[in-house]
């Protein structure tokens, strides 16, 4: 697990371990808990990805660098959360992480990588990180800082679980710090990735049951697609509200096994899709 402040290099570091894990031929999950800046999937989820090393995809660094290792992304999990920060969400994250990280060492993986969220101010970033640390009880957690003891105060509370290994390291070198407008444009193109080549498609609800109950659904909403057990099968943005429907762009082939639509706090507007001449991809 890397732990870490904004703009410390947790997802630079996470990637080099990816390419260090393929290199040593192992199969590698990564687990990703940055609902704000996701890096290996959409924004609003936690990600769980599974990596394998190709046998034909080794070339040697154009620059004379070392070697460079492809990895294939063999199957990818969603958890969704509906929103971009963990504030107001904290039970659905470490629970959704936990149960991720289950997933991956029952999947029998070599190496699971958590990237985490840089919240670690105050007494929602404290319990925060003690509550996954408790749960996911890494074997090792890498503290990136700016300086020696940067994290002390939040660390010196969490019971760490017998024989975990904690390493300070200092920052990832050539990281800056970004601003809120960077942020929210690397969102925007997260979501515009996801979004490619989606289409509208329609969600139709018996008599019993109301889309979304409990809120009001508004054009631009992003909502989860969710299965009768509870796993997150895609996300969709509400175009259309019918009387007991609802239209969604999704990038999902087909809807068969949606059975329930998660709401989330999060309106996004045609910038967040991929576009072509006005058009959707």
């Amino acid at each position: 697990m890397v732990m870490g402040k904004p703009d410390m290099g947790k997802s630079t570091l996470i990637q080099y371990l990816l390419k260090c894990g393929l290199q040593q031929e192992r199969r590698v999950a990564v687990v990703d808990a940055d609902i704000g800046q996701a890096t290996f999937g959409p924004p609003s989820c936690l990600s769980l990805s599974f990596w394998t090393r190709p046998k034909d995809k080794e070339e040697k660094d154009p620059k004379g660098g070392d070697i460079h290792i492809e990895g294939n992304c063999n199957y990818k999990n969603l958890q969704f959360i509906g929103a971009l920060s963990p504030v107001g969400f904290l039970l659905q994250v470490v629970v959704g992480v936990k149960r991720l990280v289950d997933q991956a060492l029952e999947r029998g993986v070599d190496l699971v990588l958590v990237d985490t969220s840089g919240l670690v101010q105050g007494r929602t970033g404290f319990l925060l990180k003690k509550h996954k640390i408790e749960l996911v009880r890494p074997n090792h957690l890498i503290v990136l800082e700016r300086r020696e003891e940067e994290l002390e105060n939040i660390l010196t509370g969490i019971p760490f679980p017998p024989g975990m290994i904690v390493s300070h390291v200092p920052r990832t070198p050539n990281t800056r710090p970004r601003s809120l407008e960077e942020r929210r444009i690397y969102r925007a193109k997260q979501f515009s990735n996801y979004f490619q080549n989606s289409r509208a498609r329609w969600i139709y609800f018996s008599n019993q049951r109301k889309p979304l109950p409990g809120m009001h659904p508004f054009k631009g909403m992003l909502v989860g697609l969710l299965s009768k057990t509870g796993q997150t099968l895609g996300l969709g943005m509400i175009s259309r509200i019918g009387r007991k429907s609802l239209e969604v762009i999704t990038p999902l082939p087909t809807l068969t096994g949606v059975q329930k639509v998660e709401p989330s706090v999060i309106g996004l507007g045609k910038d967040f899709l991929g576009k072509k001449d006005g058009k959707l991809n």
